[in-house]
């Protein structure tokens, strides 16, 4: 009966203790993890020489001892392994959860591509229709500003010719009687010219004549004396 009230007095370990592993719980410490399996590791009879069982005021058997020991064990290595499960899973969540994000990028991205290749053959097919009557606008003003510019050019080449016509008359009316006392003189100058070469001829041939008749007295005067002289010697 004593044996079995002290052995009420103890705190009973739970043994169906399933905690849940907590996403943000932290991991024991490796060296917590190690001396417990050092505990573990010893035998069930070296356990009566450990300091707290001998000091213990309780009197408990080294069979119960070992099996608390056992059933302690289990649950710390039950919780370990419960750990590292759920560390894979956190893993495999983790891995999951970006691939899915890339697919869902992935996907949104090939749908804004559709998208923009829609735009694309909407804007193919429907731009030039929609810009065709702007075309044939633009190419009709185009023709009417090369005609006008081709109008105006030969209007000004007109005029030019024109101009040109007028100034040809102008000149064929007004110089010849611009240039006639010009004429005039020159003509007079010419008469002039020819009457002072006339007059020179002229008095050229008097002086000749007038030389001649001289040396012809004078040869006529030398055989009148030449032949007065022959009679004298006679």
């Amino acid at each position: 009966m004593a044996s079995s009230a002290k052995s009420a007095e103890m705190p009973t370990i739970s043994k169906t203790v399933n905690p849940t592993p907590d996403p943000h719980q932290e991991y024991l410490d490796p060296r917590i993890t190690i001396a417990l399996f050092e505990i573990g590791s010893h035998s069930p009879s070296s356990w009566g020489s450990l300091p707290f069982l001998k000091n213990s005021s309780h009197q408990v058997t080294e069979q119960q001892t070992a099996q608390k020991f056992n059933n302690l064990l289990k649950e710390i290595k039950d919780i370990l392994k419960n750990m590292a499960g759920f560390e894979e899973k956190i893993t495999e969540a983790k891995e999951l959860f970006e691939e899915t994000n890339i697919t869902e990028d992935v996907s949104a991205h090939k749908e804004n591509i559709r998208g923009l290749d829609k735009i694309n053959e909407m804007l193919s097919t429907n731009l030039p229709v929609s810009l065709a009557p702007e075309k044939e606008d633009n190419e009709k003003k185009q023709e009417m500003i090369l005609e006008t510019n081709i109008t105006e050019d030969v209007s000004a080449h007109k005029e030019n010719i024109r101009g040109l016509d007028k100034i040809n008359e102008m000149l064929s009316t007004n110089l010849p009687v611009s240039l006639a006392p010009e004429k005039e003189d020159n003509e007079k100058k010419q008469q002039m010219i020819m009457e002072n070469q006339n007059s020179e001829n002229t008095a050229q041939v008097f002086a000749r004549d007038l030389v001649n008749r001289l040396e012809e007295k004078k040869v006529l005067n030398e055989t009148q004396q030449s032949q007065e002289k022959a009679k004298n010697r006679l």
